[in-house]
């Protein structure tokens, strides 16, 4: 669980070259929920990061597995200062290793929390027979298979019946509730599934009908973020626009690092290094202050390292500042598509062919149809017209 994208590949790299394999996450939030759904012999956790810290994420783990199952959790901590174990032992963490990681010292950490399996081949002779079984009967590929086992621990035997699931979906497609749309949208399905349950036979505790419905809350904001992103993406998909940003961003981080003014194009005088503009785009992966430096050095090291490979860097190969670069366009150009005026229904011809174009990218990049992306771009913006609201009070 690790924030900074260098050091995820170098971590993965040498777990590679010991024949192992790992997954990963970005940040605290991410772990927790995967630990939701797997199982894993040992978590390396950053202490430091965006949306939810390594701490907290730990807690919230600890929580959900209450007495039935323990996790072997290591913190890795740049600080490493006196006091930084108790912290983490009060997080409910089991031990500690300092940054820079001492690779001996991890791999004595997954030496010690890992067992060999002691399952027979005949136990995984079955699993490869039900495995082609389900590939030659539903058509989907192994690895699919494989991922859908993997999973379902209790394989679809508990839980809420498919039939609910069904049925739910049905209601939303005739319902009266919704008019003559035309389209079923997620949103309405989720609304069924979340009205049923408070009538659900079979769920017969407050405890399970509180589980479902925070798992319900979850799947929300979770499709919530995807739908952001995907009309986030569509109305900055200007390659050229991203690029320029990105090259005027990188002129600036090297003059930083390397203590230098930028030559203004425009006037040919030599200027400081623009601030406001790589903390604006900086601040939209959650870059705090204390950390720009490293981040601006942690860019230029990859620069240098493509070129001495003798690579050209394509900024969209580094995740992280590909993101920070699509937020910024983003932000500069949805006040010019004027989004919010989608809630108002107050549009003009320029803003209204602006907005044609946004869903043509929808339709095309991401599957939507004429209505649905209508009625996504129209939840979008009143999500940003509710931020607007709560800027100006």
């Amino acid at each position: 669980v690790e924030d900074n994208e260098m050091n995820r590949k170098i971590v993965i790299m040498m777990l590679k070259s010991h024949d192992m394999t790992c997954d990963v996450a970005i940040d605290g939030r991410e772990a927790y929920l995967s630990l939701r759904k797997n199982d894993y012999d040992i978590v390396f956790m950053d202490c430091q990061m965006p949306v939810m810290d390594g701490y907290e994420s730990t807690s919230k783990i600890r929580e959900e597995e209450g007495n039935n199952k323990h996790t072997t959790i290591i913190a890795m901590t740049a600080n490493a200062m006196e006091g930084d174990r108790a912290k983490c032992i009060e997080a409910g963490m089991d031990d500690y290793i300092s940054k820079p990681i001492n690779f001996d010292t991890m791999f004595k950490l997954i030496d010690a929390n890992t067992k060999p399996s002691e399952k027979s081949s005949e136990h995984f002779d079955l699993i490869d027979d039900n495995i082609k079984r389900c590939t030659s009967e539903t058509g989907l590929k192994e690895e699919d298979v494989k991922e859908l086992r993997k999973e379902a621990k209790r394989e679809g035997m508990e839980g809420i019946s498919p039939r609910y699931i069904q049925d739910k979906i049905s209601n939303a497609l005739v319902s009266e509730a919704y008019g003559d749309m035309g389209c079923v949208n997620p949103f309405m399905v989720m609304n069924e599934l979340e009205s049923g349950l408070k009538h659900h036979s079979l769920i017969d505790s407050d405890d399970k009908k509180k589980h479902y419905m925070e798992l319900l809350a979850i799947v929300k904001q979770e499709y919530e973020d995807i739908v952001k992103n995907e009309v986030q993406r569509a109305i900055s998909a200007d390659d050229d626009a991203i690029a320029r940003l990105c090259s005027n961003y990188i002129d600036n981080v090297k003059a930083y690092t390397r203590k230098e003014k930028v030559k203004n194009k425009y006037t040919g005088e030599n200027e400081e290094p623009d601030e406001r503009l790589m903390r604006s785009i900086e601040e939209k992966i959650e870059i705090p202050e204390s950390r720009k430096d490293d981040f601006r050095k942690e860019i230029m090291n990859y620069i240098a390292a493509l070129s001495i490979e003798g690579k050209q860097f394509d900024y969209t190969t580094n995740e992280r500042l590909y993101k920070a670069l699509e937020l910024k366009l983003f932000e500069d150009q949805k006040d010019t598509i004027k989004l919010t005026s989608l809630v108002t229904r107050v549009i003009d011809k320029e803003t209204q062919e602006k907005i044609d174009i946004v869903k043509s990218r929808l339709i095309k990049n991401y599957g939507y149809c004429e209505i649905c992306s209508t009625d996504v771009l129209n939840f979008v913006a009143s999500i940003f017209a509710r931020g607007d609201v709560r800027r100006e009070n």
